[in-house]
């Protein structure tokens, strides 16, 4: 393929990125977006949704992301991956996001990382992880490597690779697993692939549980 082919292909493949993105914003004023946010964190946890400063900072880059907000401090036109210690939670901060997002339409799929590999080994089901967008939980938890029908699949990856090369739809995830642990159970392949899909948000701090 010729230089200028393969630059109009990236041209091609970013512009489809920023219309899937442009339809994928909730359009209420960050005041709204605060209420609606700490509404859905009190109902999910019976009233008792309560963050300290950190997280608080998360929360608003978070809601600067949903709004396309220019002063959030990452990539736009990425997805959100939440990292860090068991019980700092990463879990609920997303799970409250895809109810925000849900609040406007926007339909995230919540997958735990072991549903996903039981998608992965069914030819049926396989399809749904690719038609829409989707949130991974608990990254790392899952089996990095199966054997499907005596062929051997490192499922992560390819889902990473595929959503990546086609740029239809946006992913989220949550991990408690460090970069050198990615790399690790991963591979460089899939280390590679999450610096150009995600925004990567460090939650800090200890268990909040």
């Amino acid at each position: 393929m010729k230089l200028n082919e393969i630059l109009e292909n990236e041209k091609c493949l970013l512009n489809e990125t920023l219309n899937i993105r442009k339809s994928f914003v909730v359009r209420v004023s960050m005041d709204d977006a605060k209420k609606i946010w700490f509404a859905i964190g009190n109902r999910l946890t019976g009233g008792k949704y309560k963050i300290d400063e950190e997280t608080k900072l998360i929360v608003l880059e978070i809601l600067k992301w949903c709004l396309m907000d220019e002063t959030f401090k990452g990539d736009l036109q990425k997805g959100l991956w939440l990292s860090g210690a068991i019980g700092c939670g990463k879990t609920l901060t997303l799970k409250i996001f895809v109810e925000f997002m849900g609040y406007a339409h926007k339909i995230v799929v919540p997958y735990s990382a072991i549903q996903i590999i039981e998608l992965w080994k069914s030819k049926d089901r396989k399809e749904r992880l690719f038609v829409s967008p989707i949130f991974i939980d608990d990254l790392g938890t899952e089996q990095a490597e199966i054997n499907n029908y005596g062929t051997k699949e490192l499922p992560i990856y390819e889902i990473f690779n595929r959503r990546y090369l086609e740029r239809k739809f946006l992913m989220f995830i949550t991990t408690n697993l460090n970069p050198s642990r990615i790399e690790e159970r991963y591979g460089d392949r899939v280390r590679d692939r999450i610096k150009e899909i995600f925004n990567i948000v460090p939650m800090i701090g200890s268990s909040r549980r």
